[in-house]
């Protein structure tokens, strides 16, 4: 599931620790 809000900065970082199985 997406996150509510995704911050501009650190975007890669978020997806990680929100979705650790997204290939980034």
């Amino acid at each position: 599931p997406d996150p509510p809000f995704l911050p501009k900065k650190g975007k890669e970082k978020y997806l990680l620790r929100w979705i650790p199985l997204v290939p980034v």
